[in-house]
């Protein structure tokens, strides 16, 4: 069962259900898949790649943004099965709208953003200090009870 609040969306594709979900697994497994042999690119670079490519109607980078997102809940499925799962599932169009979701669902609402905002950029003012019936407190150790 996905967990939405996490970012997880469920795929029937055939007689099985999928979650999906881009975290860690996936997103080294894109990054090693389009960097070149022996080498690593950055994180930010391979991934903005990738979704250009999906915005574009890339099958290559459809499919291995899908293949990406079946890394955590599904570890050990291919390449060649994610086709299959796909084409299970009514083919790219309709895994199209679920990868959507997908890559919203890991970007915060702007709303959200903006609330966490303080005004003026700056953390609130401690409160001053008030003299009130209680004494100040200290790291002495109070003496114990005769």
């Amino acid at each position: 069962m996905a967990n939405h609040e996490q970012g997880e969306i469920e795929l029937a594709s055939g007689p099985n259900t999928y979650v999906l979900v881009l975290k860690t697994a996936g997103l080294a497994a894109l990054q090693k898949r389009f960097s070149p042999p022996g080498a690593i690119r950055d994180l930010d670079v391979v991934l903005q790649e990738v979704m250009r490519g999906c915005q574009a109607g890339s099958l290559e980078h459809i499919i291995a943004m899908f293949w990406a997102s079946l890394q955590k809940h599904h570890p050990g499925t291919t390449y060649d099965e994610t086709v299959n799962i796909i084409d299970d599932a009514g083919g790219v169009k309709g895994v199209g709208e679920q990868l959507a979701g997908l890559n919203l669902s890991a970007t915060p609402d702007p709303k959200d953003l903006e609330e966490l905002k303080p005004s003026n950029g700056n953390p609130p003012k401690a409160q001053p200090r008030k003299r009130g019936a209680g004494a100040n407190s200290t790291s002495r150790r109070a003496p114990l009870p005769v």
